[in-house]
């Protein structure tokens, strides 16, 4: 009888162990978790911060998104910012050409919340009837800037441009030729821009769309589930400061993009208003005069550095006499 006791007590003293070690363990796990609750606020918060926008905008934005670019042409440009109390998202989209013909947009992304960062994906722009072809059968361009034909997201829109509507597009022309191969798809596009006022940028939902796809990777480790529904549509511009990325600019050198990581951390756009739009660089016919004057210098550099060895070379001719 003592032993049977005996067996219990000691059954329920191991209980009684059991559930106080197990009480501190649970106790403790959840001090965890709230400490690492916490602590994921805390950097949450602190990536809201100007600073860390921008600190992120220089390690992630690299030359692929140099407007100054001799084999891209540009066309037309747009900024989009989504924004929540816990995240910031920077859509960055180019429209143009490539050395080659082929057209599209660019879309690049930064953010603090997505996985991927910097290009994103390209998409295209328009196609032709077959009627009015804009290449050969060997894929040869043949546009004619005195009538062409493109098909954008499923409606055809017929062309035959006056000197005066390339003029009001911003386009001249060293000739006054016409017929196939008149025209560069460079102009055919900026063309569109102007009199269909910029068709070429994704919607909004698309972009909802993105911002979904990209937080795929970091859903894996944070609680975000929906960002596209999560975040507004906080600030949208065609036009801004851009730094040259090809000559060492960083965003946080520019003014534009100090008041834009500003205006993210606060939600308040109103300084971003106020900014003198005489230091915007994005338009196409600044960025093709940026370029112009970088080929320019190139050739003098060159030029100079071919005197300077014809010169050494003379030396070293005539010290052999």
């Amino acid at each position: 009888m003592r032993k049977k006791v005996l067996a219990w007590s000691i059954a329920i003293i191991v209980c009684v162990i059991m559930l106080i070690i197990g009480g501190v363990y649970t106790k403790h796990l959840r001090g965890s978790k709230c400490k690492e609750k916490y602590l994921e606020e805390s950097r949450r918060g602190n990536e809201m911060k100007a600073k860390e926008i921008l600190k992120h905008l220089d390690e992630n934005m690299d030359i692929d998104l140099d407007l100054a670019n001799p084999n891209f042409d540009l066309a037309d440009t747009r900024m989009t910012v989504f924004r929540s109390e816990k995240n910031w998202v920077i859509f960055i989209e180019l429209v143009g050409a490539t050395v080659g013909a082929y057209e599209g947009v660019s879309i690049y992304a930064f953010g603090n919340c997505i996985g991927q960062q910097g290009f994103i994906e390209q998409r295209s722009l328009f196609s032709t009837p077959e009627d009015a072809p804009l290449t050969d059968k060997d894929g040869i361009w043949i546009g004619d800037r005195s009538q062409f034909s493109v098909i954008i997201r499923g409606k055809r829109y017929d062309f035959k441009p006056t000197k005066e509507d390339y003029l009001a597009a911003g386009i001249t022309f060293p000739d006054d030729r016409a017929g196939p191969d008149s025209l560069r798809p460079i102009d055919l596009i900026r063309f569109l821009c102007y009199h269909l006022n910029h068709p070429f940028f994704v919607s909004e939902d698309y972009l909802r769309y993105l911002l979904d796809k990209l937080a795929v990777e970091a859903i894996k480790k944070r609680d975000w589930c929906s960002l596209g529904h999560e975040m507004s549509l906080f600030f949208q511009t065609r036009e801004w400061q851009h730094p040259d990325i090809a000559l060492g600019e960083k965003p946080s050198q520019m003014k534009y993009f100090r008041v834009l990581a500003k205006a993210i951390e606060k939600g308040d756009i109103s300084e971003l208003t106020k900014l003198d739009p005489s230091i915007f660089n994005t338009d196409w016919r600044q960025v093709e005069s940026k370029i112009k004057e970088l080929k320019e210098q190139t050739q003098i550099i060159a030029t100079e550095w071919i005197s300077d060895k014809e010169i050494a070379i003379f030396f070293k001719h005539s010290k052999k006499r």
